[in-house]
């Protein structure tokens, strides 16, 4: 097993990231709703608006061309340069109010507040290994969260938006619908930014312990984020 398939294992050991997600087990196991569904995906947008951020603090974190490259490649597609100039977090608010009549902009929670101010702290770090373990947190973790945001909006609508079964096996060309919207960040985007920085990291050859170090702050940040959002409204 070579360090990033035991990063990642490590990381999907957390129950944030897999069907035992707590907010997930609000809804079978406590009088969690729609509503309560709504805000915690109104909460969870905020990254999606923050991302290219957090991009563009690792840009300019770490001296590394490799490294750079593969960040600019990362806001640019985030930024829309694959989804015919859209940016994604448009694109996600769109179809949430076309299908959902969800509205993704609202204010932040105390919990969601915390979360982006501790990560806004820790990415003007001056230690660039530390920083590339922290936007490779935020990338590998990605594809395994639109899973479990997925499942809830199947349970804030009662059906499945989003088919689960299968969907790391689909392939979407165009965005239509919030289905394809998850399974081309899935299949695609989320797995293409990981792996592209996989590569580009390997060549930077940061320490270990400090890109390990920002790896897990950030994985536990996010622990704690979900634990708090199953618990705030």
């Amino acid at each position: 097993m070579n360090t990033w398939e035991r990063l990642n294992r490590i990381m999907l050991d957390h129950a944030f990231l897999t069907t035992e997600n707590p907010v997930l087990k609000n809804f079978l196991f406590s009088d969690f709703g729609k509503k309560e569904g709504v805000w915690v995906i109104q909460q969870y947008f905020s990254l999606v608006r923050m991302i290219v951020d957090y991009l563009g603090l690792a840009l300019r974190s770490i001296p590394y061309d490799e490294v750079k490259r593969e960040l600019r490649r990362n806001i640019a597609e985030e930024q829309g340069s694959r989804t015919h100039g859209v940016p994604h977090r448009d694109l996600f608010a769109r179809l949430l109010k076309e299908e959902m009549r969800i509205e993704a902009f609202a204010p932040m929670s105390e919990a969601t507040l915390e979360f982006h101010i501790n990560l806004l702290n820790h990415f003007r770090c001056d230690r660039p290994g530390y920083t590339a373990g922290m936007i490779y947190a935020l990338e590998a973790s990605a594809a395994p969260e639109f899973l479990v945001v997925a499942r809830i909006l199947n349970y804030c609508a009662k059906r499945e938006v989003v088919h689960i079964d299968g969907l790391r096996e689909r392939q979407v060309s165009e965005i239509r619908c919030l289905e394809d919207f998850v399974v081309m960040h899935v299949v695609d985007f989320e797995k293409g930014h990981e792996a592209g920085l996989r590569k580009a990291v390997t060549k930077f050859n940061p320490d270990p312990e400090n890109f390990e170090e920002g790896f897990f702050w950030v994985i536990k940040c996010m622990e704690r984020w979900w634990n708090a959002l199953s618990l705030e409204e």
